[in-house]
């Protein structure tokens, strides 16, 4: 496989080698990233583990899907603390 210098280019030349086809979202997956693959003797797998390293982004495949799962920005433990309030319904009776 040839190569790619963006995240976009790599996922483009996996999809014209493979009959795999890559879902994401435009507006939290930059294309334009740059990524640095060692392509000789390794796997698809293996690739996009080194794309996962440099962008954050995971991925998941169903069927012919790979689906890739943004970086998050922000972590669970970053999250500042806050009260939560409300009341508790039951969904059959109505009640509290």
């Amino acid at each position: 496989m040839e190569q790619a210098r963006t995240f976009g280019s790599f996922m483009e030349a996996v999809e014209r080698e493979t009959p795999l086809h890559f879902v994401f979202s435009t507006d939290r997956v930059d294309l334009r990233a740059a990524v640095q693959l060692d392509t000789e003797a390794q796997s698809l797998g293996e690739m996009l583990e080194q794309v996962s390293a440099q962008t954050g982004h995971s991925f998941r495949q169903i069927r012919e899907r790979v689906i890739v799962v943004p970086a998050q920005h922000v972590k669970m433990q970053e999250l500042e603390k806050g009260e939560v309030r409300g009341r508790v319904f039951d969904a059959v009776s109505g009640e509290p």
